[in-house]
């Protein structure tokens, strides 16, 4: 639903539809599919850069268009390295994945900068 979400946005001239994905941890033994299985709804929503973190995101990633991989870090600080390096003026971001990656601190590191606000939800 988030992925949909995202794609409904409205745009800015210019700007992208920019999704960071953590690690969806309560997936057990069917994890990997579950992950990979996400492309099909980014492609549907015509997302336009994926940015993951985490070993089982890490399976979505590979399974991307090279067009659509933005960049694959091993945890949240590195990914919102990656994010303050990328994200443009107009660009809209989703950020999403379970607590316990620590997502949160990407929020809170990049809304200063933005000038915008970070919600959190789970």
């Amino acid at each position: 639903a988030a992925i949909a979400t995202l794609g409904d946005c409205s745009l800015k001239a210019g700007g992208r539809r920019i999704a960071a994905l953590g690690d969806m941890l309560e997936l057990g033994s069917e994890s990997r599919r579950w992950h990979v299985a996400l492309a099909e709804d980014i492609a549907a929503a015509g997302i336009d850069l994926i940015f993951t973190c985490g070993q089982d995101m890490r399976h979505l990633f590979d399974s991307l268009p090279s067009e659509r991989r933005g960049e694959h870090c091993a945890d949240a600080p590195s990914l919102a390295d990656a994010l303050e390096t990328t994200l443009q003026a107009g660009d809209v971001l989703m950020v999403k994945g379970s607590n316990s990656m620590g997502m949160k601190a990407i929020l809170q590191r990049l809304a200063p900068q933005t000038g915008t606000t970070a919600e959190a939800r789970s």
